[in-house]
């Protein structure tokens, strides 16, 4: 059966833009430096205060941008905009007001959907969360335990292979995570699911990304039919000068955690 409209679901944006502004990451490239067969280069990432940087491993060969369809496209090994903006927001105080994690009284528990190179995971273990890191790709679960590793973050933040399009259901978690997922319409209907899923058991989600993504429209779509009106706006601005990226817009929407219960029908 079709599930109703939860009461008081609801979106919104807490960034603005700046004109003129943007926030900047900064790369390493140790020289030789590979990882689950792949050339990568260390990326670091402010986050507010006081958390200080957090940094991940990438992806630093571009030739496998011409190969898009390839099934070893690590595509999800590059670090991109939304997954920065989703990182800076649930590091802020606001953000995890927003989200209702401070009103928990525990060490919330997070799980991030599609972790990639696992920024936001990272960000997350640095905030004092427990946090589970889940990705299809065997290429981004090791680069995020590499991150994960080498900034000793092991107690706070675990690796672990999820499909998002599979059947199982997802682990249970306070916050769940979806950063730059809306590139491909199938990917971009399995998060939308996903989202539904998590918001009908009461958790609380952070959705991520580039209010340009091809998919974007479908992730809506897909919303709306099961019964989620939600509405992107413009937010903050990213650059990645090292890849020839300017200010990249992106955008932030939460579902804030609701009441577990007669949600559905």
């Amino acid at each position: 059966m079709r599930a109703a409209v939860v009461a008081g679901l609801w979106c919104c944006l807490f960034a603005a833009r700046v004109p003129g502004r943007a926030l900047s990451v900064r790369h390493s490239t140790p020289a030789g430096t590979k990882i689950g067969g792949l050339d990568v280069r260390r990326v670091e990432v402010p986050l507010p205060p006081p958390r200080g940087d957090i940094w991940v491993y990438e992806v630093s060969d571009f030739g496998w941008w011409e190969e898009q369809e390839a099934e070893d496209n690590p595509y999800g090994c590059k670090l991109w905009p939304g997954a920065v903006a989703a990182a800076r927001f649930l590091s802020s105080s606001s953000g995890l007001d927003a989200l209702g994690l401070t009103s928990l009284g525990r060490q919330p528990r997070v799980l991030e959907l599609g972790c990639g190179n696992g920024l936001c995971s990272l960000a997350a273990a640095r905030a004092g969360m427990q946090v589970t890191a889940t990705d299809i790709s065997t290429q981004a679960l090791e680069l995020t335990a590499a991150a994960v590793q080498g900034q000793s973050l092991d107690s706070l933040c675990t690796v672990s292979e999820f499909d998002i399009g599979g059947d199982e259901a997802l682990p249970e978690a306070d916050l769940v995570l979806c950063a730059d997922l809306l590139y491909d319409e199938t990917l971009a209907a399995y998060t939308a699911r996903r989202v539904w899923e998590a918001a009908m058991r009461g958790s609380s989600v952070l959705v991520g990304g580039d209010p340009r993504r091809a998919a974007r429209q479908v992730f809506l779509h897909e919303l709306a039919q099961l019964g989620v009106d939600l509405v992107f706006e413009s937010s903050s601005a990213v650059a990645l000068p090292a890849i020839g990226w300017k200010a990249k817009a992106v955008e932030v929407g939460i579902l804030p955690l609701l009441e577990r219960g007669a949600q559905c029908k």
